[in-house]
C-alpha cells in the first residue's frame, strides 16, 4: 500500500515539474512557425516588387494552427 501511495506522489511530482516545460516548448513551436510564415509572405511581396508585373499576380496560401496540431510544411 506504502509502495502504490509513493508512486502516485513520485508520478504527481514528475508530472508537476515537466508540464511547464512542455507548455513552454509548444509555445516556442508555435512562435517559430509564425515566424517561417511570415518570412514567406514578406519573401513573396518582396520577389512580387522586385518582379515588377504590372498585370502580375501571385496566389499564397496561409494555414494557421489549429490546436496543437504539428508546424505546417512548407513548400518551396
Amino acid at each position: 500500500m506504502i509502495r502504490a501511495l509513493l508512486a502516485v506522489v513520485l508520478a504527481a511530482a514528475l508530472l508537476s515539474a515537466t508540464l511547464p516545460a512542455v507548455e513552454s516548448g509548444a509555445a516556442d513551436r508555435t512562435a517559430s512557425a509564425l515566424d517561417r510564415e511570415v518570412s514567406r509572405i514578406e519573401r513573396a511581396g518582396a520577389s512580387l516588387l522586385a518582379a515588377d508585373d504590372p498585370g502580375g499576380s501571385r496566389v499564397l496560401s496561409v494555414s494557421l494552427l489549429r490546436g496543437r496540431s504539428s508546424p505546417p510544411k512548407s513548400t518551396p
